[in-house]
């Protein structure tokens, strides 16, 4: 297998495919490193030929000259020498001795120019590689964070189906009937585990009213530490007759509806969790012309 913006390759013994086809492609790398240094190496050959023929010719020229007697053999004028030289040619002249410095600089910065590319190719790839792994990385948290969400929610469900799950009920006493108005409340453990019933509250709220936990018009609360066990009731909470708080109303001289509802409210902890309260709370409807109670889930809450 081979890095995604490096240049080497990073052989894997997993299977032999993947060794054949790892060796082939860093074979192909080399290869192109290699016809590129001889390619090089060729140039320089025929340039240095081509500039031996040259200063050849230029000599031979001078000699022709200074075998004309026109010229005193001993220094020769710069100007013959500079004559034979261009009358060699265009490349020739190119070739002369006083451009090699240019030619070194063209080399140079030729090769420079293709330094400056292949480095920014590198970089293109790894920018794209690093894209790819920022785009990895990111889709990696994100289903980190899924996984967390979800292991969080099994957690909590299974937390919540072992806990203590405490409702309240309203029940006709024993030897009266349900049609005399008079009922008692009493706790039930629905839960797995057994529960710890810390306080209840029992509120009386007028028909008529926007209804709302903190107002209303007579309230009793009493703290208890007792135990529920799982799938028990406790002993009667309260006597609750809710003609005795229209009773009240009409001794304070407000008006008398229908009906009036019956807030609950119960603290309590879970054995498993102890520092953590629970709540349950729920909302009853009494219809004083029938002397009956309904359950409103519209305010019903489990906390």
């Amino acid at each position: 297998m081979c890095a995604p913006y490096g240049d080497n390759c990073i052989t894997e013994t997993r299977a032999c495919q993947d060794v054949f086809l790892c060796y082939t492609i860093g074979m192909k790398k080399w290869s192109w490193y290699i016809l590129a240094s001889a390619a090089v190496v060729a140039v320089a050959v025929v340039i240095y030929w081509k500039a031996e023929t040259c200063e050849a010719r230029a000599n031979k020229c001078i000699s022709s000259l200074m075998a004309s007697g026109k010229y005193n053999q001993a220094a020769p004028p710069n100007e013959a020498i500079q004559a034979c030289r261009e009358s060699q040619g265009y490349f020739c002249r190119i070739l002369a001795p006083a451009n090699i410095p240019n030619l070194g600089l063209f080399f140079v910065g030729a090769g420079a120019v293709l330094a400056a590319l292949g480095t920014l190719k590198i970089l293109t790839r790894q920018a794209v590689s690093m894209r790819y792994q920022t785009t990895h990385l990111r889709n990696s948290v994100i289903q980190a964070r899924r996984a967390a969400k979800a292991t969080k929610i099994s957690a909590d469900a299974l937390v919540a189906s072992q806990r203590a799950w405490l409702d309240g009920e309203f029940q006709v006493p024993p030897g009266t009937q349900d049609t005399w108005g008079t009922w008692i409340l009493v706790a039930k453990n629905h839960g797995a585990t057994p529960a710890q019933l810390i306080r209840h509250e029992c509120s009386m709220h007028m028909e008529g009213v926007e209804f709302s936990w903190e107002t209303f018009v007579q309230k009793h609360e009493r703290n208890w530490g007792i135990l529920v066990g799982a799938g028990e009731k406790t002993e009667p909470l309260q006597m609750i007759k809710p003609d005795d708080f229209f009773r009240f109303l009409r001794e304070r001289g407000d008006a008398v509806s229908a009906s009036c509802t019956i807030g609950v409210r119960l603290i309590y902890l879970d054995v498993i969790n102890p520092k953590v309260e629970h709540e349950t709370k729920f909302l009853m409807l009494y219809l004083r012309p029938h002397k009956s109670v309904e359950r409103l889930s519209k305010y019903t809450e489990y906390n």
